[in-house]
């Protein structure tokens, strides 16, 4: 059994700037059971930071790249689209945050005397932006595998 979520990364930090390259490549190893350690290895990584300052695009799309490879595993790719979502879940941080301050001011609208009611509109609102959020992230998600899918020397008729 593979202990890598037993592992407190971030004591990690001297070696993952040593050896993220190589960890990177073992996500693409000939040995099954490596890339599958790998790819939780670099999960685990980026949830905890290591990963917010590595500016190696050669790097990040090796393993993105993981999340659609035919030759991977069914929890390596898990795994690897669960490394993309991460990615893009950052990036949607700073929308959200706009989206968090313009229903912060609509609910302070909402609570004036002439529009107080009995509670309902508040925990729709709420469900709608969660569901909003959602619908967004499946957006951003098949954008990327969309452009992923067809960005290179494929033609669109040949992808499977």
């Amino acid at each position: 059994r593979y202990y890598v979520d037993k592992i407190d990364v971030s004591l990690m930090e001297h070696v993952v700037a040593k050896f993220l390259s190589r960890i990177a490549d073992c996500a693409i190893d000939v040995s099954i059971k490596v890339q599958e350690v790998a790819m939780k290895l670099l999960l685990a990584l980026l949830r905890e930071g290591f990963l917010d300052d590595v500016d190696d695009e050669n790097l990040w799309n090796q393993v993105n790249l993981r999340a659609l490879a035919r030759d991977a595993t069914p929890n390596v790719r898990r795994d690897a689209l669960y490394f993309v979502m991460e990615q893009l879940e950052a990036f949607d941080e700073g929308a959200d945050e706009d989206q968090e301050e313009e229903d912060e001011e609509d609910d302070e609208e909402d609570n004036s005397p002439k529009n107080i009611s009995s509670g309902k509109s508040r925990s729709t609102s709420t469900a709608d932006a969660a569901e909003r959020r959602a619908a967004q992230r499946l957006d951003a998600l098949a954008s990327w595998a969309a452009h992923t899918l067809t960005d290179g020397p494929v033609p669109i008729d040949k992808i499977q």
